[in-house]
Order: C-alpha cells, then sequence, then structure tokens
C-alpha cells in the first residue's frame, strides 16, 4: 500500500526552512551529495528541473521559487536513498544538542510522533543512521525527512563553545590592524585545534597528527560540540599564501636566468604538447642528441629542486577532484580553474600550467583521461571484455560491471567503456559495431521475437541482409516464418515448413494428416495454409487421402529431359532457356531450373553439385542445387561470370547446355540450336496447362471460401 502523503508540523520560528520536498530544504542529504553524486536521478525528478540530472545537480534544485516536488518524485526519491543507503554508524543526530528543538522543525506529524512516542527527542547522545532505522515504524521516509530538515537548520549546541584559556603576549600598539585580527584568529584556531588533537589521540588512539587526519575531523568536531567555533574561521582570514602564486614566481625567475637552448628544450621537449625528438632538437642546435639528453636532465632536477613539493601538491589536490577517469573536457576545466585569474600570455604561468599538466600523469585517449593506477585497470578490463564478448563480440555488460574493484570504479564505467573503445550498439556493448553484432544487438534491446522489418529499423541494416547476418549467428533462431529471437525465448524453433512437416511426420510413426498440418503450423509459425498444401504436395511428400508421408527415393518421378528443354543443340545437347536479368550479374542464383536438367547434370535429389563451364572459357564453377521441396525446381549459382563473358545485358535469353554430367555450356539464343520450333510449341503448352492448372486452383479457392462460409453460417 501506497504511504500517504504527509502532514506537516507547523513551523514556530524556522524561516529558512520547510517541510521536506519543499524550497529550500534539501531533497537528499548532504552524504548523498558528497559520496553518490554522480548517480542520475529518474524522469520523475528531472521534469521538475531539466538542468538537475544527478544527485550532485540537486543542490542548484532550488531557487527560491521552485514549487514542493509531487509524491511520485518523493518515492523515487527514497528508492535513490534506500538503494545507496548511508552506513549505520553515520551520526544524524550530534551530540550535546538541543533534541527538543526538532518539534519546532516542519517535520511530518507521523516522524515527530515516533520520536517522540520512543523517547527520542531527550537526551544529548549522538543518534546514528542505525539507531533511528531501528526504531519500530521510522523507515527511510521518516529518515530523509529528519536528515534534511535537520540539516537545512542545524540543531542549538548545549555546551558553550571553546574559548581561549592561554593568555597571549600583547600585541605592539603600531602593529597593523589586518595583522592583528590574522594573529588573533590564529590563536583562536589553535585552540580549537588542540582540543580536537587531543580528543583524536585520546578517543581514536591517534598517534599522530597524520593519523588524525586520516580520521573524519568535520565528524569528530561535531561530537565534541566545537563545529560552529571550526566554521567560524575563514582560511583566507588566517593566511594570503596561495601555492600557485609561489610556483609562477620561481618559474618566471629560472625562465628569466635560462638561455635560448634550454628554454627551448621546456617548450618543445621537456612539456611540450607536440614533442620534438633529441635529434631534432640537437640538430637545430649544432649538438649531438645526447648533450640536448644531458641538459634536459639538468632542467628536470632543477625544477624538481625550485617548485617539486609544491607542484607535488597541487598535482595530488587535481588528482583527488579529477578521479582515476575523467573526461579530456572536464581535466581542461580544472586546469582552467586553477589557473583563472592569470594572464594566458604570460610565459610563466604557460610553462606552469604545462608542468602541472605533466606531474598529474593523465593520459588522454578517446576524449577520457586516466592516470597511472587507472590504466592498469583498464586494461584488466579490456581483457576481461574480450573474454566475456560472444561470437559477434557483444558483452555481458552486467559481468563486466561487477568485476570493477570497487563501486567508485562502477561509476566510472561508462568514462570506462569509452577509455577502453567498447561501443553501444542498439543499448547493447560490444567490441565492435560489426553489422552481426548490431542485428543480435537489435533483438536483444527489441526484447522479444521480431520481424526482419523491425531489426533492421532498430539496427539501421538493409532488410535484405538481415536475415543472411543472422541465420550465421550462435543462439538466433528463427521463431516463426517472419520473426526472429533469442533462442532461450522460443518454445519451438521455427526450421522451415518442409522441416516442420518431416518433424511431425516422424511424431506420428511415418505418417501424418494434413489436418494436423493445417491445423498447427499456420497458427505456430505465422504461414499460410496454402504454402502448407502446396510444399505437402512438392516431390518430397506423397499426399493421397489427406495422409501425409514423404516420399521414397524410387517415388520421385521424373519426365525424360526432351519433354522439358526448349531444345537440342547440332551436338545433341539438350538446353533449357532462360531471360537474363541484372540481380544475376549481382550474385543472385538463376532460380525455376527444370529438375530433370538437374539430374542430367548429375545433382542427386536433395543434393548440389559443381559443374565445369567448359564454353565460355575461363569461368568459375557453377552450383547445381535441388531440393524436392522447392516449389520453383532446382537453381544454378554463380553464373555471373559466365554471362559477363557471353557479353549479354538484361532482356537477352541465354541457353544452358547439359553437355554431360558435370559440364554445362552457356549460350546466346541466337546460336539457333536444332529443333528449335519443337522447344517453342512445347514452351506454348507449358504455359497453357499452367494456366489452366492456375484456374484450376482458383476455383478450388474460391470453393473452399464458399464452404467455410457456408460452415459459419
Amino acid at each position: 500500500m501506497s504511504e500517504p502523503l504527509p502532514q506537516e508540523v507547523p513551523v514556530k520560528d524556522t524561516p529558512r526552512i520547510a517541510p521536506w520536498g519543499s524550497p529550500p530544504t534539501p531533497l537528499l542529504p548532504r552524504w548523498y551529495r558528497d559520496n553518490v553524486p554522480d548517480v542520475r536521478l529518474s524522469a520523475k525528478i528531472r521534469i521538475e528541473n531539466s538542468a538537475v540530472i544527478t544527485i550532485g545537480d540537486l543542490e542548484s534544485f532550488w531557487d527560491g521559487k521552485s514549487s514542493p516536488i509531487g509524491y511520485p518524485a518523493r518515492r523515487s526519491l527514497l528508492h535513490i536513498a534506500d538503494t545507496y543507503r548511508p552506513p549505520a554508524s553515520l551520526p544524524v543526530i550530534p551530540a550535546r544538542v538541543d533534541r527538543a528543538e526538532l518539534l519546532d522543525r516542519p517535520l511530518r506529524t507521523r516522524t515527530a510522533n515516533t520520536l517522540l512516542r520512543n523517547g527520542f527527542l531527550t537526551g544529548s547522545d549522538s543518534l546514528s543512521l542505525g539507531d533511528l532505522l531501528a526504531i519500530p515504524n521510522f523507515g527511510m521516509a521518516a529518515l530523509l525527512d529528519l536528515m534534511c530538515v535537520a540539516e537545512a537548520a542545524p540543531l542549538v549546541c548545549l555546551n558553550t563553545p571553546v574559548s581561549a584559556t592561554a593568555s597571549e603576549p600583547s600585541e605592539a600598539p603600531d602593529t597593523p590592524a589586518d595583522v592583528r585580527y590574522q594573529r588573533t584568529a590564529w590563536r583562536e584556531l589553535v585552540d580549537v585545534l588542540e582540543v580536537l588533537l587531543a580528543a583524536a589521540s585520546e578517543f581514536h588512539g591517534a598517534g599522530t597528527v597524520a593519523d588524525a587526519l586520516e580520521l573524519d575531523l568535520a565528524e569528530l568536531a561535531s561530537d565534541l560540540g566545537i563545529d560552529r567555533a571550526a566554521d567560524s574561521h575563514k582560511i583566507q582570514d588566517l593566511t594570503d599564501v596561495r601555492i600557485l602564486d609561489g610556483v609562477i614566481d620561481a618559474i618566471r625567475d629560472l625562465q628569466a636566468t635560462l638561455p635560448d637552448r634550454k628554454i627551448a628544450i621546456l617548450d618543445q621537449y621537456l612539456y611540450a604538447q607536440t614533442r620534438k625528438t633529441l635529434e631534432e632538437l640537437g640538430q637545430a642546435f649544432g649538438v649531438t642528441r645526447e648533450r640536448i639528453r644531458q641538459i634536459k636532465n639538468r632542467l628536470a632536477a632543477e625544477i624538481e629542486e625550485r617548485v617539486g613539493p609544491e607542484i607535488a601538491i597541487v598535482a595530488a589536490i587535481l588528482s583527488r577532484k579529477a578521479g582515476p577517469l575523467v573526461r579530456e573536457g572536464d581535466l581542461r576545466s580544472l586546469l582552467d580553474a586553477l589557473f583563472e585569474g592569470e594572464s594566458a600570455h604570460d610565459p610563466a604561468v604557460d610553462l606552469t600550467r604545462r608542468i602541472v599538466k605533466a606531474a598529474l600523469e593523465y593520459d588522454c585517449v578517446k576524449g577520457v583521461c586516466a592516470n597511472r593506477t587507472a590504466r592498469e585497470v583498464l586494461e584488466g578490463l579490456r581483457k576481461h571484455a574480450v573474454e566475456l564478448a560472444d561470437d559477434v563480440g557483444l558483452i555481458d555488460e552486467e559481468a563486466l560491471r561487477a568485476s570493477l574493484p570497487d563501486e567508485e570504479w562502477r561509476r566510472l564505467f561508462e568514462l570506462s567503456v569509452q577509455r577502453c573503445g567498447l561501443v553501444r550498439v542498439s543499448d547493447q556493448l560490444a567490441l565492435r559495431s560489426t553489422m552481426r553484432a548490431r542485428a543480435k544487438a537489435a533483438i536483444l534491446t527489441i526484447g522479444r521475437s521480431a520481424t526482419l522489418e523491425e531489426i533492421a529499423a532498430e539496427s539501421d541494416l538493409p532488410r535484405t541482409r538481415v536475415a543472411g547476418l543472422l541465420a550465421g549467428v550462435q543462439g538466433i533462431a528463427r521463431a516463426s516464418k517472419t520473426k526472429w529471437g533469442i533462442e532461450d525465448w522460443i518454445e519451438d524453433e521455427y526450421e522451415g515448413i518442409a522441416a516442420e512437416i518431416k518433424q511431425r511426420i516422424e511424431e506420428d510413426g511415418g505418417t501424418t494428416t494434413m489436418d494436423r498440418l493445417i491445423r498447427e503450423l499456420p497458427k505456430m509459425f505465422e504461414v499460410k495454409e496454402g504454402s502448407v498444401r502446396a510444399i505437402a504436395s512438392t516431390r518430397q511428400f506423397v499426399l493421397r487421402d489427406g495422409i501425409v508421408r514423404l516420399a521414397e527415393e524410387s517415388e520421385v518421378t521424373l519426365r525424360d529431359i526432351l519433354e522439358v528443354v526448349d531444345g537440342v543443340t547440332e551436338e545433341g545437347w539438350p538446353y533449357w532457356s532462360f531471360l537474363v536479368h541484372e540481380r544475376y550479374f549481382e550474385g543472385y542464383s538463376l532460380a525455376g531450373v527444370p529438375p530433370e536438367v538437374a539430374h542430367a547434370l548429375g545433382c542427386p535429389q536433395n543434393g548440389s553439385i559443381k559443374a565445369v563451364v567448359s564454353r565460355p572459357t575461363g569461368c568459375r564453377r557453377v552450383s547445381v542445387n535441388w531440393r524436392l521441396t522447392s516449389l520453383s525446381g532446382a537453381s544454378v549459382g554463380y553464373i555471373s561470370t559466365a554471362l559477363d563473358r557471353l557479353g549479354v545485358t538484361e532482356g537477352d535469353r541465354v541457353c544452358l547446355v547439359v553437355v554431360k554430367p558435370g559440364v554445362v555450356e552457356f549460350r546466346l539464343l541466337d546460336s539457333e540450336p536444332r529443333h528449335r520450333g519443337r522447344g517453342r510449341r512445347r514452351r506454348t503448352e507449358r504455359a497453357e496447362m499452367a494456366t489452366a492448372e492456375a484456374s484450376d486452383a482458383r476455383s478450388s479457392a474460391l470453393l473452399e471460401r464458399l464452404k467455410r462460409r457456408r460452415r459459419v453460417l
């Protein structure tokens, strides 16, 4: 059951906060912005503000004019909060605060009542996330309500902030006011830090300042009640030192003392965007390559001595901001922000920027920059992707994502994929965007068995190529005559009408009924009833009195070849003529060849052979295929070379001459073979017979429709 929309507690005197879900109170606690800023928000949130895409963008959501978000958006936030739940030890209410003030906050009635009933509005101990979720009926909705409202208006500490206890020497009367203020601020901060370090040592076992820095000092300061005292000191009031200014000044001094040759080595080799070789620099200055290398090493050592520690600090901070993997544009923006306010035309600034960039040790590939550690991880990720890829190069994305070292890397998954050169194909991950990968990925993206038209539209492939591509892909099968899908999705794989008829003949012990075929095949595989009847009537089967069985080889009868060919050559060889179409030059086979011609060439039933072309010379062998289930007869493939050598064009008529088994010739019909008139008469007779048969078929179909209509009536 959906949770009812919350009722709000009246606000007594908190003008800077509002109920959770209304501005200016946060939508998610600060922990989420600090730890999972890149998690994408659902459309239910983004519809309120299109600029808000990730959790990190939520800080800019409220502009003071926004309306409260709707209930669907709240449910989406609850789902995110529960999925990325903070650790149970996270303090929600710090120690030594007046919890009774929570009643003055605009908490939901249910949240306030639950805290009140369970005695959590009294006491001064810290309340962690685990403590709150252990309260009966206190779920994620109440937790977000409490954390966001308390974050928007922190509770007042019960203790008095730490003040200076040691007497300090008075300042000289002539000390400037800003210096006196800075010294006073330092003394006050030292008092705060002294308490903080003492607590870190006593309660957390910190032995050195470095040990203390590894702790969450902000959390500790909050527990000690000195967080406000620490917040009151601005860094700019304590010091006016800028690390980067010192580096730029040191580089400027160095440049002023260097000769042109050394400056060129700095600009064109050590910290160059496009590096020249030591050989090229040596030739430019008339010295050896080894001499340039020696100067380069001394320059690098001098820069390290002058600004090495400061550069290391700047690089470490930038690396922490950028992370192990960062977009090239974002890294450039970080450098731009670091040097904001500095003159871009100052040679010292330009060189300092290049030195800092080199110290970062990022290299950029495909728009993504990786540090040294990241490059090792990505090398392993790429190898694992190859191992996970199937026969067309599609990758199990979930398995690949799970192989990353930790949650931070999983948030960088898309950048990792881009850097590794992997591609998205119809929402599927692949090693390369090949046509076979696109065809299979299209089916996976559609999520069901689909027609060739649907697959072609999703994959942006020509429809005429899709079936051929899918036929050779492992794990893909035909669900019906018109649809293809993943084998695991298909209960009964479609292998063609003839194969389905054979399967049912085997199931029924050697024979089956036409009624069963008509009842099952059209419904299961989306084929027409007429197609089923036509295939059952081919030479492959024997159909008598509604019973269908496989034909024995001896039962396949053929006419005399002279009864089906168009004539005989002067050598006494039978020939069959056909009209040339443009598609034959594009690799299409010649269909409709009489089975008697294929048999005369030595092609077995349901088999194929390669026949030699004796004329025209220099042609590749043609393939002869004869399937008893074919409605059009046999076929001859690879005839384009012979037609090219004959010099024929579309519309010409060519003779296929049966020289002997395994040998054919192709001739123009103009060569006037013998008995041509007899062949023409036979063709005319066959055409008349075909017309009569077609008329009978139409009449039979009409009669069948009338019978079905009568049964319905």
